[in-house]
């Protein structure tokens, strides 16, 4: 479990840092976050600003994904003690 938890972390670290240089083609960020923002029912960025949006993405998934699981292990360590 700790595996695949380290292993997500590293796989998004290296997406947003691939995004951020640049190394990841600007139509693919730009399919990407067009089904991201048609899903969702929000107006997608303009073009100047989509690597930042996909950015945001990725932190907020970390964000999300992170703080979940650390809520998950504080509440349930707390109620084992309880």
């Amino acid at each position: 479990m700790i595996v695949a938890i380290v292993v997500f972390n590293v796989v998004m670290l290296a997406l947003g840092a691939a995004v951020a240089a640049r190394t990841v083609p600007a139509n693919l960020v730009s399919a990407l976050l067009s089904g991201i923002h048609n899903t969702i029912g929000i107006t997608q960025p303009k073009p100047e600003k989509e690597r930042l949006a996909a950015l945001i993405w990725i932190a907020s998934v970390l964000a999300i994904a992170d703080g979940a699981l650390f809520m998950l292990v504080f509440l349930a360590t707390r109620l084992m003690r309880s």
